[in-house]
């Protein structure tokens, strides 16, 4: 029997996809989202981890390897996985001590467990099939009190979100993906997941293309304001990210 191959993964199999997910950080919201708020967050986080022993870590749908490049800076024995060759070409230059693999991450060819691992920009727009056996696959892979990290990076709860599901409507069909808090909240407790942080980010709405400057001068201050503000409610953030520990 073949393999099933999602539409998602179909999507980034593309040989050319690699060149465009890079345009994604290259310029524009993204690239400040990351240079302000999302790499010294992960940071952060990682420094933590180091002092639980944290040791071996598996960045699940890695790509270009922008957050495996942080990962293997902080911990000794890092791996990343897949399923495009594209992505993963231009992954390599950036990873010196990574095991990159190409592979489907619902059938991960690994024979150990890891004390970490990490999901960015995945879950938004993978199936709900593929969720599920993606999500019960890591359990599996962790070790006991294993920790796994992912993110969301359009939360329904945003003006964008709010935008997106409104489009959604009118229009009659799934123009673009968002995702409820609750939900995935759901769905980790379902495959074994118990969470323990969550940490709402970028409170500045992406405008698009045209208004780059936008985020280069303003993303930095809006995100102080928003933080310290008791009149914004978290949940307005663009993006979260999800910590959680594997139950016994």
């Amino acid at each position: 029997m073949s393999k099933k191959l999602y539409q998602y993964s179909q999507s980034h199999s593309h040989p050319e996809y690699g060149s465009k997910y890079e345009e994604t950080y290259a310029r524009g919201y993204y690239y400040y989202q990351w240079k302000y708020i999302e790499k010294p967050l992960i940071e952060r986080i990682f420094n933590k981890l180091k002092l639980l022993n944290v040791k071996t870590c598996l960045d699940v749908a890695c790509g270009t390897g922008r957050i495996l490049s942080v990962v293997e800076a902080h911990f000794p024995k890092t791996f990343g996985i897949d399923i495009s060759e594209s992505m993963l070409k231009r992954a390599k230059y950036k990873c010196k001590k990574s095991l990159l693999i190409r592979s489907d991450v619902t059938q991960i060819p690994l024979d150990h467990t890891f004390d970490l691992i990490t999901a960015f920009r995945y879950f938004l727009n993978a199936e709900e099939e593929l969720r599920e056996k993606t999500l019960s696959n890591v359990y599996n892979l962790l070790n006991k009190d294993g920790i796994f990290i992912l993110n969301i990076h359009v939360n329904s709860r945003s003006l964008r979100g709010r935008y997106y599901t409104l489009r959604n409507k009118i229009s009659g069909k799934n123009i673009a993906n968002v995702f409820e808090y609750d939900d995935l909240v759901s769905d980790l407790n379902k495959h074994g997941f118990i969470v323990t942080e969550t940490y709402w980010y970028s409170y500045l709405p992406r405008f698009g293309s045209y208004f780059s400057f936008i985020p280069k001068y303003f993303m930095p201050i809006i995100e102080k304001v928003s933080r310290n503000s008791e009149f914004i409610p978290e949940y307005m953030a663009e993006s979260f990210l999800i910590i959680c520990r594997k139950s016994d």
